[in-house]
């Protein structure tokens, strides 16, 4: 047994003699869920919400430049999310089409939610 379990099961006894029955309380103890707080979560990195205006057909692209491969045409009014992180000076990285595309789009060509 190591010694976790003899420090629960310590006190376990002594909650025993506070609150009632050894088995209501090691059946608390056992269904208590363990969060393990060495783990980061995840950060959201598509934090602004933008609209396509300004071009009836945007093109998503694979990497931030005007030649790199287009990955999907985005219509007029389409929303996107939008990571910063990933932006450039002219180019937004973008999630679209229900967060199944991720590209980038040229930043003139894209409204964010709080100038629409």
């Amino acid at each position: 047994m190591s010694t976790e379990n003899v420090e629960v099961l310590t006190n376990v006894e002594e909650v025993v003699a506070e609150q009632g029955t050894k088995e209501e309380v090691v059946e608390t103890v056992e269904s208590t869920p363990v969060v393990d707080k060495t783990k980061k979560v995840k950060k959201d990195i598509y934090s602004q919400v933008g609209y396509v205006y300004k071009c009836e057909n945007l093109n998503l692209r694979a990497e931030p430049t005007v030649d790199s491969k287009v990955k999907v045409i985005l219509k007029k009014n389409t929303m996107v999310l939008i990571a910063p992180e990933l932006s450039t000076d002219t180019f937004y990285g973008v999630k679209a089409n229900g967060n199944a595309i991720i590209g980038f789009c040229m930043k003139k060509f894209i409204k964010l939610s709080t100038e629409r």
